[in-house]
């Protein structure tokens, strides 16, 4: 793919295209923010258009802000690095602005939150906090499943992350130049595996050529899958419920893996007006629970570095980030129905590559670092 990527201002106007380019590496993520990192010859075009705030088009709907910079000279010559989040990570610039209590389709929680901290605000400084541009999709038909959940200044971020990775909800912000605009969305993921009968199913395997290249990781060191939740009140008279973690087959002996979250800011008495009924409190502190429960998943990673031309499937077309699909390498003896959890792409003068990611892949420390930090 050649790429002509353009530079747009944090107003969105446009500055300038990018012709000239030595690498380009983009990691999309299905329930985070994922980054980019672009290195070019350091010219006076580039120069002016590769500063901070700046949001570069790469292809398709993708584009990212840039946030560092670093000029370096090597064999290639003097260069320019500038690395940054994709679109999405402009949400980590806002928070939940108070009090949130929630009861809907998760997907259409993170389109309401998402309008009300940064689309259409109704809290703080309602114009201030206004970004410029984003708009959020409505898909139309919501999912029938509906979560309970109640939160309190967290980071925007990161109760997008929390919320989607505990009821498999992909989301992100796509780019789309010819208006241009920032369009938040949001998705349930399908299962695509060879396992259902309702879609087609979607199946990379070593047999059919697909996946070149692959590795498999087991890291159950961090693993928990019961949390005993605890809410208002004190001593014995404190709000308390056990959360399990889905489709576990064993959670006894030596296989129960317990924590403890402490979940005192959720309250039963949001409204005062209107108390909060004990079966609906037990649902917010179960949502809180699950939600604990998936940020310390099982880390049981396959990243498959799968055939970019002529695929027998390709990616945002017959699957997308957050859907299920089946993987088989006979060499190292995996076969899984794993989730689409994140695409890795990269883009040089040797060629194109794609890595996927399925499952769920061991937290960077800075990741954990936020989560400890909450």
């Amino acid at each position: 793919m050649e790429l002509k990527m353009e530079v747009y201002g944090p107003e969105l106007e446009l500055l300038g295209i990018m012709e000239t380019y030595s690498s380009l590496l983009v990691s999309d993520w299905a329930f985070q923010s994922g980054d980019f990192t672009l290195t070019a010859p350091l010219r006076a075009e580039t120069k002016a258009l590769l500063v901070p705030e700046n949001i570069v088009w790469f292809y398709g709907e993708t584009a990212g802000i840039i946030e560092s910079y670093i000029t370096s000279i090597n064999a290639d010559g003097v260069q320019i690095t500038v690395r940054g989040s994709l679109l999405s990570g402009i949400l980590r610039r806002r928070v939940l602005w108070g009090l949130y209590d929630l009861y809907d389709d998760p997907a259409k929680i993170m389109r309401d939150v998402v309008t009300d901290c940064a689309v259409s605000p109704t809290r703080g400084d309602v114009e201030q906090r206004k970004i410029p541009n984003l708009i959020v999709d409505n898909p139309g038909q919501e999912d029938a499943k509906k979560v309970r959940k109640q939160s309190t200044g967290d980071n925007l971020s990161d109760f997008l992350s929390e919320l989607g990775q505990s009821q498999n909800v992909a989301y992100g912000i796509r780019f789309d130049p010819t208006v241009p605009s920032m369009v938040f969305w949001s998705r349930h993921g399908v299962n695509r595996s060879i396992d259902q009968e309702l879609v087609d199913p979607v199946f990379y395997s070593t047999e059919l050529d697909d996946v070149l290249s692959s590795e498999y990781s087991y890291d159950s060191s961090e693993y928990t899958n019961v949390a005993l939740v605890a809410g208002e009140g004190e001593g014995t008279a404190r709000k308390v419920a056990t959360v399990t973690k889905p489709n576990e087959s064993v959670i006894s002996g030596i296989s129960r893996r317990e924590m403890y979250v402490d979940a005192r800011d959720l309250q039963s008495e949001s409204n005062a007006e209107e108390p909060m009924p004990e079966d609906e409190y037990l649902e917010v502190l179960t949502t809180r629970g699950t939600e604990k429960l998936s940020d310390s998943q099982l880390v049981q990673s396959f990243s498959a570095t799968v055939r970019y031309l002529n695929p027998t499937y390709e990616f945002e077309k017959d699957f997308f980030l957050g859907d299920t699909i089946t993987v088989k390498d006979e060499r190292i003896g995996v076969m899984a129905n794993a989730v689409v959890e994140g695409v890795e792409r990269s883009f040089s003068r040797d060629g194109e590559d794609m890595v996927l990611t399925f499952g769920y892949s061991a937290p960077t420390l800075g990741e954990k670092l936020r989560k400890v930090g909450r």
